[in-house]
């Protein structure tokens, strides 16, 4: 037991100190479904994937449940489930074959198997009914589908497809995506172009003329390491300043950044770390010269504050519930750690237990609380970042 909390202990940076109680009340309630449950809501289905990545607020509902239920890190994904992501959060979900799928902040997707004649794994389908997704597509490919328009993408290639106003965007980062629109035109988009298909079935095509340098799609900075703010790109010639834009969604109607420099850099850092979409654009001599749009996540090093129950705070053991612990979330968690003592050394702890958000409800069967003076801390797990 002693050597099992030592390995646990090891996966977790200590970000903030305990919280001395005198007894522990206990409290009813649950906050989320733990993955034992999410499965047994599937008992015919098979895992088309897993979650590699969460951040804030991630939900997921089973094509025959009606709760959202919360959703943690390595918790196996179903073929009709709904996955929601939102606002100033992130999700990655890595199907089988290896395809990635980059689920974008205030989005909303459904995994779907296509139907195959062979014995061989079908590609699964990826459905965007709100915001958009980065798709890099593994050994058997992947179709990701935003209103009426179905983008393909064989093995190695990426593309993120947004569905925003009523109109699918495609956008190829590597490699070539088939295109097809609700009409049956098949179009073979290649790396650097944006495909706009309106909701009459006309598609307008941009091609990317500034390459982005860093950071790269998808990257995670803390907040305090130094660069963290500084964005690059390559030199064009054009007409005035380059114009650098930033914001919370990847629509970019409100903007958090519209800034002009005369340099292929700028060095920008939000008051707050989050979810973020930047872009750069300049004006040419036959019109706009514009990049891709890339997502770019900062996280804060901070340490997660304790809510309840509060330090020096005098309880009641002899009421037959549960014992609810809140915490501040943390952007840049990989899950918490909550211990209990009975001193601030936290040398033996009476009890500990991962967690995915900020909260635990503590049940009576699971540690076994004498009258006396407890302690608690909350220690945050470190994410990867690049």
């Amino acid at each position: 037991m002693a050597r099992s909390r030592e390995n646990l202990a090891l996966l977790f940076d200590l970000v903030v100190v305990g919280f001395c109680i005198l007894a522990l009340v206990f409290v009813l309630g649950r906050v989320f479904v733990d993955t034992a449950a999410q499965v047994a809501v599937h008992p015919s289905a098979k895992s088309i994937g897993t979650v590699e990545r969460r951040t804030n607020e991630v939900r997921r509902r089973g094509d025959r449940n009606l709760i959202w239920d919360g959703i943690s890190v390595g918790a196996p994904v179903f073929e009709m489930d709904a996955v929601f992501v939102g606002p100033n959060s992130s999700a990655i979900v890595v199907l089988e074959d290896g395809t990635r799928i980059d689920i974008d902040a205030a989005s909303m997707v459904v995994f779907t198997r296509k139907q195959a004649t062979t014995a061989a794994l079908p590609p699964v389908a990826v459905d965007i009914l709100r915001g958009g997704a980065a798709g890099t597509a593994g050994k058997s490919g992947v179709a990701m589908r935003a209103g009426r328009t179905s983008t393909g993408l064989q093995a190695g290639s990426k593309a993120r497809v947004s569905l925003i106003d009523g109109q699918s965007r495609v956008s190829v980062q590597s490699g070539t995506a088939a295109v097809q629109t609700g009409s049956g035109n098949v179009v073979q988009a290649r790396a650097g172009e944006q495909h706009t298909i309106h909701s009459d079935g006309k598609t307008d095509v941009v091609l990317s003329t500034i390459s982005l340098t860093s950071p790269q799609d998808g990257a995670r900075l803390m907040r305090q390491s130094p660069g963290a703010g500084r964005f690059e790109w390559e030199r064009v010639s054009g007409l005035g300043p380059y114009i650098f834009e930033l914001a919370a969604d990847p629509s970019f109607v409100e903007l958090a950044a519209n800034e002009r420099t005369v340099k292929p850099l700028h060095d920008f850092m939000p008051r707050e770390g989050g979810v973020f979409y930047w872009r750069v654009r300049r004006h040419g001599r036959k019109g706009w010269l514009t990049s891709e749009q890339r997502k770019v996540e900062w996280l804060d090093d901070r340490a997660p504050l304790p809510f309840r129950p509060e330090s020096e705070s005098v309880v009641d053991l002899s009421m037959p519930s549960s014992l609810a612990f809140a915490w501040g979330s943390n952007t840049n968690a990989q899950g918490y750690l909550l211990e209990i003592a009975r001193g601030v050394s936290f040398n033996t702890p009476l009890f500990a237990v991962s967690t995915d958000g900020p909260s635990h409800i503590l049940r009576p069967e699971e540690v076994k609380l004498e009258e006396g003076r407890y302690c608690y801390r909350v220690r945050a797990g470190r994410q990867r970042v690049h």
